[in-house]
């Protein structure tokens, strides 16, 4: 077994010849250390007492560091209190910025190839998380974190892993705001995906994303990523005019979220999730400005929306305290009256998320709200299959959804009239079907990022109507829905002949 080599107790240096057989599987194998990120291997040594003077009672390799010893000793031979200990580790890393995030009690150094890089030694900071960001070539580095323990409660938590910055700034014209002052955001946030709540490890999915407002519903937020319990992280970089900006998050009940713009943390709920609509205010000077948003879903339904608003006229000022930061609600438009609308029962929401649309089409329509699991809203219409409902909300009349609406015995005695003529022509299923490799998500049309109308449980069925013209998604009928599925989620069990199936989507 290959043995880490002995760190100096003051330099932190260590030979180099111990590392020969590993530097030559590694140029034989580099593919084997291309992921080694998701975890390290530290070799420990635990001394009994604070100064990492004389030899170490303990000498063993350990996980990721994330140790929380109370008020007890991490082993035999060391004392509770006015213990230290010195870990090693020589991951190799791909290219790129790298977050390390340590929450220690007492204190800690950090080096990283030898250059220390964080330190609360001479001022502990327990119960703080502290933050490091470090650019990083592509290849082998060494990291080590001498600990010191002086009394009470011990405790060492590192977690690190890979930014990857967004594009370069985009610039922006003096009137690139919506009604309210929103500021408008272009599509090319850089979203990466994670199949653990910490993003940690590498990302399942690096992509670029459409403007933040995602209803995942129960759903997978990206094939191949977990449908609970993971995180995702968003960058982006603007140029901005400078003043007094708002940013507004919505979240669920249970997930947690963290507003972080220019390396300062706006908002942070990832350890004690709030929910609902969030808001924070502070200045920001005139030009360019980079904006991360982290998130971690725990269970069932997930969404996440973001705005960023430019305090001025006509737009309702924030107020902060004195830290310069608060969270409050976030302004809502006024109602618009309606007068002498019929209305037929009642719909109860059934989905994290709802949007609320001027015409019932995902497409070629404009989001007028979003409504939440549990509301109920009176229903005047529907269009001609009935596939969406016309509703009236804060005054508003818009249309959603039907397959998340649940209707009240009023609203399922009712005629419903038909207020919208046009509809989603059902096309004819062919003669072959398919079957879900897993838990599978039906879209309204073939992409990852658009709505979601429902899902194909896994192992279920479904008769084929169509696909694309590039093989990638097929079209399907399933407990009276039409709509989308991606190829890699599904399997067909018999032979099919392509040039059977039509192409009803480019």
């Amino acid at each position: 077994m290959f043995r880490y080599p002995r760190l100096h107790p003051l330099t932190g240096r260590r030979a180099l010849r111990p590392l020969l057989a590993l530097l030559i599987l590694m140029l034989i194998l580099p593919g084997l250390f291309s992921h080694a990120q998701d975890t390290a291997s530290w070799f420990a040594e635990y001394y009994d007492n604070q100064y990492l003077i004389g030899a170490p009672k303990i000498r063993r390799q350990e996980g990721n560091l994330s140790f929380d010893w109370g008020v007890h000793s991490p082993g035999e031979g060391i004392p509770s209190d006015g213990f230290s200990a010195r870990f090693g580790a020589d991951p190799y890393l791909s290219g790129g910025t790298y977050r390390f995030e340590f929450r220690v009690d007492d204190a800690f150094n950090f080096f990283v190839d030898h250059q220390l890089v964080l330190s609360t030694y001479d001022a502990p900071q327990p119960g703080q998380t502290l933050y490091a960001e470090l650019q990083l070539a592509e290849g082998q580095h060494h990291f080590q974190v001498d600990y010191r323990e002086v009394n009470g409660y011990a405790n060492l938590h590192l977690n690190w892993y890979n930014i990857t910055r967004p594009p370069a700034p985009v610039s922006y014209p003096p009137d690139a705001l919506s009604e309210g002052n929103i500021v408008i955001i272009p599509d090319n946030w850089y979203a990466q995906f994670y199949n653990n709540q910490n993003l940690s490890g590498e990302p399942q999915v690096t992509q670029f994303s459409e403007p933040i407002n995602n209803d995942w519903g129960e759903g997978r937020p990206q094939t191949g990523v977990k449908r609970d319990q993971w995180s995702a992280r968003y960058g982006i970089n603007l140029t901005l005019q400078g003043g007094r900006y708002t940013g507004i998050l919505e979240v669920h009940h249970d997930d947690g979220v963290r507003l972080i713009i220019d390396g300062q943390v706006w908002l942070d709920t990832w350890s004690n999730p709030q929910g609902g609509t969030l808001a924070v205010s502070r200045d920001l000077s005139p030009g360019p400005h980079s904006i991360h948003i982290e998130y971690n879903d725990n269970s069932h339904f997930a969404f996440l929306y973001f705005q960023l608003r430019r305090e001025g006229p006509g737009a309702a000022p924030v107020s902060a305290p004195s830290s310069g930061r608060t969270v409050v609600q976030a302004p809502r438009p006024a109602p618009t009256p309606f007068i002498d609308v019929v209305t037929y029962g009642q719909g109860r929401v059934t989905t994290g998320r709802l949007n609320v649309r001027n015409v019932p089409e995902t497409r070629e329509s404009t989001i007028l709200d979003v409504i939440t699991y549990g509301s109920n809203h009176p229903i005047i219409g529907r269009n001609v299959d009935g596939s969406w409902y016309q509703i009236v909300n804060e005054g508003r009349i818009g249309w959603v959804y039907a397959r998340y609406l649940a209707l009240n015995a009023a609203a399922r005695d009712a005629e419903i009239p038909v207020t919208y003529q046009s509809a989603v022509a059902l096309r004819p299923i062919t003669d072959y079907e398919l079957r879900a490799r897993e838990r599978t998500s039906i879209r309204a049309y073939p992409g990852e990022e658009d709505a979601l109308l429902g899902t194909l449980p896994a192992g279920a069925r479904a008769p084929i109507v169509g696909r694309t013209a590039k093989w990638g998604w097929w079209q399907i009928r399933y407990d009276g829905m039409q709509g989308w599925v991606a190829a890699e989620s599904v399997r067909i069990d018999s032979q099919l002949i392509l040039g059977h199936v039509p192409v009803t989507e480019e």
